[in-house]
């Protein structure tokens, strides 16, 4: 046993133990060095965005740029437009920054994610980012137009959730094999984010002649994803200025082509889109009604999206209202704007458009108390995130004007509909709109006695809406307010019958909005 003991043996053994318990220190300092490091490294997304739209509280001249570009337009809005845009980049830019560290960090710290998912999720910010810049560098030279739009095309920047989808990412079809044909489709999605920041900002024109040459270019790669992609861009300026025919028709396109390509986001949100188009531009109600059933099944096999499926819910909404089934009008207009507001918050632009649409549903429904109460809530947080000039504020106060006038209220309908022409004609904004606030005006003159006072801004409103093809309903409208008003005068009575004959063939198949016109001119015999 002692020649067991020995003391070499022993300093031997604690030599050893000492020297693991170095090597185990040693390979977990430098674990967290590296780890360090690679933290260090994913934090960089921020510097991305140099150029672009920096980081809050980094310096950046080309924020100062936009602003001044803002400022430069006089509009009265200008301010408040900035102040809001800024405020939703700011919030897109950190976002993008927090899921590019995410990312990065999975794979070089976490060690929990693959590289393939990484630079799957990589090349989505990639085209996030992308889509920034297209819109950067359509706001440094703003014009009247773009800062009337500039709050709405920075809320319809892209989704930030889907970079972080990952089944989502590895569904999307891959590349194309070839590498022109791939290095092509890089090259036609860098033009689509432009197209697509131009339309955002209502730069129509522009965006359907640099759009129109791009679906052409992307029918020539073959690469259906790409086809879906454009052609859905181009569908959506069927909401701002392009012809709804035309756009319907680009939607359907789309989804076909996305289908073919297995993009289910571009195929559910191209369906999603029909059926506004069709029942409130085109009155085709049934085409409609199938487009919706089309949107449902995209989305259900898309797993849901919370922004389509607020869009959609609209369509369907407005398929209820041109159907006049006023209670399922109203119903699924409120559960879009509940889904809209959970997943954009309630000062988002489509948020306050939903809670708008709302308030014309419970119009539609002759709930005006109701439709008042939403209208003003509308009003006032368009005017918080918007500004009080902001010409789509001003359509919420029109929307208070004509629910005032329901009412009775006609004194408070007036100051609203002029409140809403003067906001409409200082922001330039085009005359078939303001037709809207012209009827309501005549109207509110002629419900508080003053039809001699109503003849010139609803002679102004039935030209302007004659001349512009609006809705035949909508032409009824004013033709027959005007028949009231020039009723006062005897000189003009046969002139006023014969406006309120027409007005009551426009609307003949609505036998609720022609009864009314009927009864006034039994009146009149």
């Amino acid at each position: 046993a002692a020649l067991d003991d020995d003391p070499a043996v022993r300093r031997r053994r604690w030599v050893a133990a000492f020297g693991a318990a170095a090597l185990a220190v040693g390979i977990a300092v430098a674990a967290n060095r590296l780890g360090s490091r690679a933290r260090t490294s994913c934090d960089g997304g921020g510097a991305r965005f140099e150029g672009v739209w920096e980081v809050v509280g980094a310096p950046s001249a080309r924020k100062q740029a936009i602003q001044s570009a803002f400022m430069a337009t006089g509009k009265p809005f200008a301010a408040q437009a900035f102040i809001s845009t800024a405020k939703l980049l700011d919030e897109y830019v950190r976002r993008w920054a927090s899921s590019y560290q995410d990312a990065c960090e999975a794979t070089h710290v976490r060690g929990d994610q693959s590289e393939e998912v990484l630079d799957l999720r990589m090349s989505c910010l990639d085209n996030r980012l992308g889509n920034v810049r297209a819109l950067s560098d359509v706001l440094v030279r703003a014009d009247d137009g773009v800062v009337l739009n500039a709050v709405n095309a920075a809320g319809a920047l892209p989704s930030l959730d889907g970079c972080a989808d990952v089944a989502a990412l590895r569904a999307v079809v891959k590349p194309p094999v070839d590498p022109a044909t791939r290095a092509r489709v890089g090259e036609l999605r860098t033009e689509l984010a432009r197209v697509t920041a131009l339309r955002d900002s209502g730069q129509c024109a522009a965006a359907e002649a640099s759009g129109v040459p791009l679906i052409a270019a992307a029918h020539a790669t073959k690469y259906r994803p790409l086809e879906g992609e454009v052609l859905d861009t181009m569908g959506l300026l069927g909401n701002f200025c392009s012809d709804p025919s035309v756009s319907v028709a680009r939607l359907k396109e789309a989804y076909a082509a996305a289908v073919a390509g297995r993009d289910d986001a571009v195929a559910a949100e191209a369906a999603a889109c029909v059926p506004i188009l069709d029942a409130n531009r085109l009155g085709q109600i049934a085409e409609a009604r199938d487009w919706v059933n089309i949107g449902t099944a995209a989305l259900e096999r898309l797993g849901g999206n919370a922004r389509i499926e607020g869009n959609l819910l609209s369509g369907e909404a407005t398929v209820y209202g041109a159907e006049h089934d006023y209670d399922k009008w109203v119903s699924t207009t409120r559960q879009a704007q509940v889904v809209t507001t959970r997943a954009l918050g309630p000062e988002h632009p489509l948020s306050i458009g939903a809670l708008s649409n709302l308030g014309d549903a419970l119009a539609g429904a002759q709930r005006f108390e109701e439709a008042l109460e939403v209208d003003r809530a509308a009003r006032t947080v368009g005017e918080r995130v918007l500004g009080r000039d902001q010409p789509q504020v001003a359509n919420t106060i029109n929307n208070e004007c004509e629910v005032l006038n329901h009412l009775h209220r006609f004194a408070d309908a007036r100051v609203a509909c002029e409140r809403a022409i003067e906001i409409w004609r200082a922001a330039g904004t085009g005359d078939a709109i303001q037709s809207y606030g012209l009827t309501g005006l005549g109207l509110a003159l002629l419900g508080a006695g003053k039809p001699s006072e109503a003849i010139a801004p609803l002679e102004q409103a039935v030209a302007t809406r004659e001349s512009s093809r609006l809705a035949p309903e909508l032409q009824s409208e004013s033709r027959f307010a005007l028949a009231r008003a020039l009723w006062s005068r005897t000189a003009d009575r046969p002139r006023a019958l014969s406006l309120a004959r027409q007005a009551k063939s426009d609307v003949a198949s609505n036998p609720k909005v022609a009864a009314p016109i009927e009864a006034w001119l039994a009146d009149k015999r």
